[in-house]
Parts: structure tokens; sequence; C-alpha cells
């Protein structure tokens, strides 16, 4: 087994040294989603090679030749074991629709056998055709090994309503049998109620107008459903259920605080007072680990705090390898990606801390940790900085979270380069950041904020970023930018702002109206006009009103938008700016970029810079786009 080990690391390490920095961040991860399958006897894992990822199956006992899967058009996502012989991915396909004019992602999900390298489709045929989201495994069904839960949508037809189905796949042969379906419209959130074993209890919607979970509770007899009732005189609300063991509900639910924390509830008093298992004054927590890859039961929860991500783990021996590990890698972010059945043999990911992503294989019995590959192996510890928590008041009082990263050795402070997220309700954390740590190798330091809106700080910070672009949540990047300035830790020189997707928009926003705090800024596949995005929106079918709303509160909507839109706002003053956008992007169409530097070439201002990539997508997924951006990026700041 060691051999075989050692030759998966040497095969996706084989590659030229001394590459330069941009070709060693650039890259796609080489190697993602290791998992050991439930027997322990085959490692799976995702092989980037020639611009797209395949599914690679390998025995560990290094006997039997590796099963290779690829595909011509699409790209592999997500990759589960579900048993020992088989399989579960999804598959992301450009779509152009021509009735509408523009590129969608549509997705598929598929069973691969292990042996064969055969996959299977479950769902095919027209009422599938349009989904924009991947079936999800619910549960692996432990007494019925040649069967699974899966989750999925499907419709009539692209403007028809959709339902959701809970199905049952014949691991053998795809085929799939409807266990039951509710119609559900696609901004609600759902859940299907399952035991341990794997049987159907209910399932819960989100209502978005009593800001409730609908609960509906299956009679196992009957087969009928009733719905759970809502005292509306109580304090507590319908809570989300993840799981139930007896007679007790498994809850998340907000604290005083309003963060998002794991309660144990009685079954028959759901909106009675949650005992708190996992819960913190300031920070979320996540359902990441809530079932056990082979038996389904609740095993814990996860939560990043000031630094990295952590596991709090409820299953005991799971617990003590998770704790071993955390002490073997004490400064990374570790997850423990799969597990044999026996709880033997174990595939890890470690990142943050000097490590871009590594995964591990560890053997519990023989007591041996052993490297499996590399997912950049052109990045060296000695290239990736020191994150640290970068938390300042705002002008309004509210304390602002978000993290500054230094060059590991300089002589001289660094020069300052603000990269805002995107979403803008995701986050940004400690670990591993091809963007950021690109530019910490070549020098930089780099202030990562977590502005209001963003997640994982409960949802009273993150609601404060709705209807505030433009406003508020841009100023919390402008006050920590001078936070960071004035804390002495980088050089006094204006910084440059870089953002990608909503934190593309928010470094044209600076470019047109912050030119005494930067010097220049960068936007890929950026926002410049929120009327745009809303009437793209719109022929999707979302309300124009309710997405306005969104973006910017109160009255007089329209004269609103157009002062926080970029596009509208460029002139001559507007600082030196380049924009680089995906022809392919499905989410933040290519003409926003297209558009803005068009306005400042109009209003005479030469200081702008627009690249377009043909095929690339949202999220950059071709080394040649990321490559580009790195190199233009670098060039870019070092002549402004």
């Amino acid at each position: 087994m060691k051999y075989a080990v050692a030759a998966l690391y040497f095969f996706t390490t084989s590659l030229l040294a001394n590459e330069n920095l941009v070709n060693a961040f650039a890259q796609m991860p080489q190697v993602e989603s290791m998992q050991i399958s439930p027997d322990g006897q085959r490692l799976a894992y995702k092989q980037f090679n020639k611009g797209n990822y395949a599914i690679v199956i390998q025995g560990l006992a290094g006997s039997e030749k590796p099963v290779v899967f690829a595909v011509n058009e699409g790209d592999i996502r997500g990759l589960r074991w579900v048993s020992d012989e088989r399989m579960m991915f999804s598959l992301s396909i450009p779509y152009f629709n021509e009735a509408k004019q523009m590129w969608v992602t549509l997705f598929r999900t598929a069973l691969l056998n292990a042996q064969t390298g055969e996959a299977y489709w479950p769902f095919t045929g027209e009422r599938y055709r349009y989904n924009v989201q991947s079936a999800q495994l619910v549960h692996t069904l432990p007494k019925q090994p040649d069967a699974i839960l899966v989750s999925n949508y499907y419709r009539a037809g692209a403007r028809q309503p959709q339902s959701i189905g809970l199905f049952k796949i014949n691991l053998s042969d795809g085929s799939q049998t409807l266990i039951k379906s509710f119609f559900s419209a696609e901004s609600e959130g759902y859940r299907w109620i399952v035991d341990d074993e794997g049987e159907l209890l209910g399932y819960q919607q989100f209502d978005d107008n009593s800001e409730q979970w609908q609960t509906q509770w299956r009679d196992i007899e009957t087969d009928d459903y009733s719905q759970a009732t809502i005292d509306d005189k109580r304090d507590l609300a319908m809570p989300q259920i993840i799981s139930v063991k007896g007679e007790t509900a498994y809850i998340l639910s907000r604290s005083a605080s309003s963060t998002l924390g794991l309660y144990s509830v009685p079954l028959n008093d759901l909106q009675g007072k949650p005992t708190p298992l996992v819960t913190f004054d300031t920070f979320d927590t996540y359902d990441a680990y809530r079932q056990d890859l082979h038996t389904g039961k609740l095993v814990g929860v996860s939560a990043i705090r000031d630094h990295l991500e952590h596991f709090f783990v409820f299953d005991e021996p799971l617990q003590k390898v998770y704790a071993d590990l955390v002490a073997t890698f004490p400064d990374s972010q570790i997850e423990i990606t799969s597990y044999s059945r026996d709880r033997n043999r174990y595939t890890l990911r470690v990142s943050g801390g000097g490590f871009a992503p590594q995964y591990f294989f560890y053997d519990q019995k023989a007591g041996e940790l052993s490297l499996l590959g590399k997912s950049y192996p052109r990045v060296s510890g000695e290239m990736l900085g020191r994150t640290q928590a970068f938390n300042f008041e705002a002008s309004d009082g509210k304390t602002i979270y978000g993290y500054l990263t230094l060059p590991q050795s300089t002589a001289e402070k660094s020069e300052l380069l603000v990269l805002p997220h995107g979403g803008p309700h995701r986050r940004d954390d400690a670990a591993f950041d091809w963007l950021r740590d690109f530019f910490v190798a070549n020098g930089y330091a780099v202030y990562q904020p977590n502005f209001r809106g963003s997640e994982g700080y409960g949802s009273d910070y993150e609601e404060a970023g709705i209807g505030e672009w433009g406003q508020r949540m841009q100023q919390d990047v402008y006050e920590g930018t001078r936070a960071v300035m004035e804390s002495g830790k980088v050089a006094s020189k204006k910084p440059c702002i870089l953002g990608h997707s909503y934190g593309g928009y928010v470094a044209m926003m600076a470019a047109v109206e912050a030119q005494s705090l930067y010097r220049c800024a960068l936007s890929s596949a950026g926002v410049s006009n929120l009327k745009h995005l809303i009437q793209i929106e719109e022929i999707k079918g979302a309300d124009p009103k309710i997405l306005a709303q969104h973006y910017i509160k109160g009255d007089d909507v329209t004269a609103k938008l157009n002062r926080v839109s970029p596009e509208l706002l460029g002139g001559k003053h507007t600082l030196p700016l380049m924009l680089l956008h995906g022809e392919r992007d499905t989410v933040v169409r290519v003409q926003h970029s297209k558009n803005m530097y068009a306005q400042l070439a109009n209003q005479g201002n030469n200081d702008a810079l627009l690249l377009i990539a043909p095929s690339a997508d949202h999220w950059f997924t071709q080394s040649s786009t990321r490559q580009t951006l790195l190199e233009e990026s670098l060039a870019f700041l070092q002549q402004h």
C-alpha cells in the first residue's frame, strides 16, 4: 500500500521545476475531491488534464489498472462514493438559450461504475433538461446497499413551475423510483427529513412570507402527510430540522445575537426552548459534518471563527482522529474528506498555515500518514504568507471583520492590495486562496474585508448588507482600507483594489468615486450597471421590484440605482481600470465590462484596459484565463 500511495504522489507532481509564480498559481487544482471507498480498497479523485477534469479510480493494493472517466462536453463537479462500487458525480454544461439570447449553466447527475468506468444517467428526459442545479444525495441507505436516496428538481418545460422530488436510485442500473414530490419556487429553501436508517419522516419548505419553516410529517402506516401547526403566539419560530433520532430533533436555529447554532429540541415540541449544543456569540455554525458518510447519523458541525474552519465532532472515534490530525497540523484547516466503513482508513485535505491544498492518507491501524497529492504542486510553503484576522470599528460603530495577509519576510513594509470578495453574501477565510496568495508571493500585503452583508457572522450582520450596494457595504471596504493603512503594517503608498464578481463591482465603484484612497482598480467579471443586472434576472423570471430592493433600499429606486452603477458614473476622473470578463459568463454578463469600457472611452478616459476571454465562464475554470488575469493584473499594478 505504501508503494501505491507513493506512485500516486509522483503521478500528480511530475512537473517541471522552477516555473514562475504565474504558472504556479494560475493552474487549476491538479487533484481535487480525494476520497476512499467505503470498503477502504479504492481511491477516487478528480485529476486535471488537458484543460478539464477526469475522474480517476485506483486500487490501493497497486495491482489494478486505474479507471479513468472523462467527458467531451461540460465540467465534472461534485464527487461522492455511494457504495463500494459506485460513485455519484455532477456535470455542468454551458448552454446557449436561443429564445433568451444568453448563456446559462445546466447540470446533470450520473453514477459511475468504479470497476468498468461506465456511467449511468438516472435523470434523463425533457423534464430534467433545464435543471440549473445538480441532484443532491440525501441518504446512502445502509440496510439497502444497492440503493440511495437522491433529491432532484424537475419541470415540464423551461417556463413551467418546478417540483422537488425524492427518488430512490438503483445503483446497479441507475433506474429510479419517485418516493415523494412537492412544488417549490426556486427561491425557497427545502429539506427532506429522514432518520438514521433513511426512512422518510417528512419534509420542510421555507415560506418567505411567514419566514417560517413549513413542516409536513408523514404517517408511515398510511403514507399521508399532515402539516405541523405553527403557534404564532409562541416566541420561537418553527425551526429548520437537520436530523431526527428517536424523540429528539436536531435543529439549526438563531441565538439572541442572530448567530446560527446547533440545538436539540423534543420532536413533539418543535417550538419549545431548544438546548444549545454548538453555538457562538459572533460566528455561525454550518452543518458540513451533519451526516456520517455511511450511516447518515448526525456526527457534528463546523464553524469559521477568527481564523480557520474548525469541525466539532460528536462521534467519538471520528472525534479522536480529528483531534490527532489537528495536533499534527496545528495552524492549518483540516477537513476529513472520506473514511472507510470500519473507520480505519481516512483521506484528508489540509490548507492554510503554509499549505496550498494537499491531500493525505491516514491509516489509523498502521499509524501511518502519507501524502497523496498536491492541488498546487508548484506552490511551496515559502511562497505563502501568514493570514491574520483584521477587524475594525466602522464609523457607525459596527465591528467589521476581515483578514490581512503579509509576505513571510520582506526588508521593507509591503504595498497593500485590497481584495473584496464576491457574492456579496459570501465570506473570506484564512485557508489557501490562489488569487490572494499569488499577490502575497509577489510581495504585496493583501486585505480581504468581510464587509457587512458577508455570511458567517449572524443573520443581523448579513442582512445589514441588503439594499446597501454602493453604500454601506462599499464604505466598509473604504474604511477598512484606511484602518489597514493607519495600522502601520503596510507601506504608505496608495493601494490598488481588485475584485471578482461583486468584488469587481466594488473595484469599479472605487475607481469612479474613491480617487483619494486608491491609485488603480482591477475588475474581473464585475457588475457595472444594476438596472442591466435586474433586466437579465427578469428575463429568467425574477420579480424586478424585489430584486431592486435587494440592491438598493427605499423609494425612487431608479434614480438610486443610477447613482450606484459605475457604468453611468465613469469619466475622465476615473482611476486607471483593468477589466477582464469571460464571454460565456452566465452569472454576470460580459456586456457589463464592455459597456464600462465604452463609457470610459466615450468620456475620453484612456487609462482603461479591456480583456475578453472568449470561452471563459464566471468562475474562470480554465488555467489560461487565470493566467491572463494574474499576468495582466500584476503588470497593471506595477505600471500604476
